[in-house]
């Protein structure tokens, strides 16, 4: 089955990379479905999980948006000749988000504390458990305001407690990316210039039934946690995760 891309993610872009140049078709990558849901699949290429959606959904770092969907099962090549490149604009940097402290304190005001992130992997409903979605908001929060953590560490440990799709999407968080709408969401917390954050965070619906605003929860926490004390926030303050500056 050949699939058209339509738009890739950045993420998406090096893994099917390295699929293609491992089929020896740079252009037209192999994998296959291992996870169909109404408006999303999930596809092995080369040992590393994205995510087909259709455009009823959103860009995002795994997401490879296509007009149609294949089945659970499928071997699928993936065209991605004509597809655009998906990336979130930059957010304000750690400096000017410093600038505006007072504001960004007023924004995550209702933030829940600082959880252990190792504690929280594997937990919860849904399809990527909540506890996931937490530490995901947790990771792309502290890498906006450019606080070092030893990711290999917490995906080593994510490995033993979750499964391969909730994985997939840690990764991406570690490497500061993830859905679209939840890029907008983290722009409206740390930009003070932004007057209408509750319309981005709304945007989080459309992030499966309750991951939206787990990683929203996360977020708000690790900014709440810098926020008192940036100067004195360290990678070691999020519960044992040692600085690798």
């Amino acid at each position: 089955m050949i699939l058209e891309a339509i738009s890739l993610g950045p993420l998406a872009a090096g893994i099917l990379d390295q699929a293609g140049e491992a089929a020896g078709r740079a252009d037209q990558p192999t994998g296959c479905v291992v996870a169909r849901f109404d408006h999303s699949a999930y596809v092995e290429f080369h040992r590393d999980l994205l995510c087909i959606v259709d455009p009823s959904l959103y860009d995002g770092a795994i997401n490879i948006m296509c007009r149609r969907l294949p089945r659970r099962g499928d071997r699928i090549r993936l065209d991605r000749r004509a597809a655009r490149c998906w990336r979130p604009r930059p957010l304000p940097a750690p400096a000017r988000i410093r600038a505006r402290l007072d504001e960004l304190r007023r924004r995550v005001a209702d933030a829940s504390p600082l959880a252990d992130p190792f504690g929280l992997l594997g937990r919860g409903d849904g399809l990527t458990p909540e506890g996931d979605d937490v530490v995901c908001g947790m990771m792309l929060a502290l890498r906006a305001v450019d606080i070092s953590f030893e990711a290999d560490r917490l995906l080593a440990a994510a490995r033993e407690r979750t499964h391969a799709i909730s994985l997939a999407h840690l990764r991406a968080a570690a490497s500061g990316l993830a859905a679209a709408p939840v890029h907008e969401a983290l722009a409206a917390l740390v930009d003070a210039d932004n007057h209408e954050p509750e319309r981005a965070f709304a945007g989080l619906a459309r992030v499966g039934h309750t991951s939206g605003a787990s990683v929203l929860s996360g977020m708000k926490a690790a900014l709440a946690a810098w926020a008192h004390d940036p100067d004195g926030f360290t990678a070691e303050s999020w519960t044992g995760i040692e600085n690798t500056c």
